[in-house]
């Protein structure tokens, strides 16, 4: 499920799924001949094993998508408007990103403990925009809010092998 997965924030790759290193197919009817694409098999998403747990799954990549088309920062590619800050002890990672009138930050939790972590954030108010251990995912839900206030260091509390996106709430967008 996906409060047990982190997806790659900084950029889409899609050669996870690409005809070079995918290995998916070992573990399950993840694609179909139903369907074609121009490099590979496609995904499926309506055959075989496309109900519950896996729609869930589903439905929490689908909004990906939208999130990355949807934010600029996240269709940036000029990595002079990244900025990564790890907490080795905590296994854990705050990725901020910005176009020039944007802001967004994720926090990962890569262990399999809860991340007590301070995050360094310039002053805002910050909205979640996608947690990956919301409710909605069929998962344990998480103890972040919805609305993050900052000025400055930030104390929050990110769950095992999860991850959150928030934006800057400075141009009144939600």
């Amino acid at each position: 499920m996906p409060g047990g997965e982190v997806c790659q924030f900084a950029r889409v790759v899609y050669n996870h799924v690409g005809p070079e290193g995918n290995h998916l197919a070992g573990f399950g009817p993840y694609f179909t001949d139903r369907y074609r694409t121009p490099w590979v098999q496609a995904v499926n998403f309506d055959g075989e094993w496309s109900d519950e747990p896996h729609k869930r799954l589903r439905e929490f990549y689908e909004e990906l998508l939208r999130i990355h088309k949807r934010l600029p920062p996240l269709t940036n590619t000029d990595m002079s408007f990244i900025e990564a800050t790890p907490f080795d002890n905590e296994k854990a990672l705050l990725l901020r990103r910005w176009s020039d009138d944007e802001q967004l930050f994720a926090c990962f939790n890569f262990g399999k403990n809860p991340a007590h972590v301070s995050l360094p954030l310039p002053p805002d108010v910050w909205k979640k925009v996608l947690n990956s251990r919301d409710h909605r995912w069929a998962v344990p839900g998480s103890s972040l809010p919805d609305c993050l206030p900052s000025a400055g260091n930030q104390s929050v509390r990110i769950e095992p092998f999860s991850f959150a996106l928030y934006r800057s709430d400075d141009r009144g967008k939600t």
